[in-house]
């Protein structure tokens, strides 16, 4: 073998074997119904994102007797979203009520907590893969949470939320 033929062998499979960028589509959480209001807009801060634009980031769910911030969170490939308590002394406290059809919390060492109990969730949704319940993208998905009050149980959330695509994200593996 020349010289010659071993570059166009190497190069024939380098070319050909994995070295093509793979690209997939990025995801995010949008929220509507009854008390649910906009507020803010931005875009997510992720290596390897094109192609996508402006998005809502943050919601405020508004009841009588409470309100949770839903924030995006724009550092993760995974939809997934924070849902904060509005008031931080402790006296609104939120709790994984395990009825949500795909996803589910994950407890964070940062995570914030007031005598054991959270005041800040966040949510990740799983795909379809990962979950025999989940819908296809367009179906309603549900967050459920239970809201405290100095103890006692003041509300039972059923969030709905959408997936909305945005953009493609180049997979890092895939290089």
């Amino acid at each position: 073998m020349n010289l010659l033929q071993i570059y166009l062998l190497s190069f024939s499979l380098i070319y050909f074997v994995g070295c093509v960028p793979q690209y997939s589509n990025y995801k995010y959480m949008v929220f509507s119904g009854e008390g649910i209001a906009v507020l803010k807009k931005g875009q997510a801060k992720l290596e390897g994102l094109s192609g996508h634009s402006e998005m809502v980031t943050g919601y405020m769910l508004s009841r009588d007797s409470y309100k949770i911030k839903l924030n995006v969170d724009l550092n993760s490939y995974w939809p997934s979203v924070f849902l904060i308590a509005e008031i931080d002394d402790g006296s609104v406290l939120l709790e994984d009520d395990n009825r949500s059809q795909c996803g589910g919390f994950y407890d964070f060492p940062y995570r914030k907590k007031f005598e054991g109990r959270k005041i800040e969730l966040r949510y990740e949704w799983s795909p379809p893969f990962l979950c025999a319940n989940a819908s296809p993208i367009k179906s309603d998905q549900v967050i459920s949470i239970k809201v405290y009050r100095e103890g006692k149980l003041i509300g039972n959330e059923l969030i709905k939320f959408e997936l909305d695509l945005n953009g493609k994200v180049l997979n890092i593996d895939s290089v």
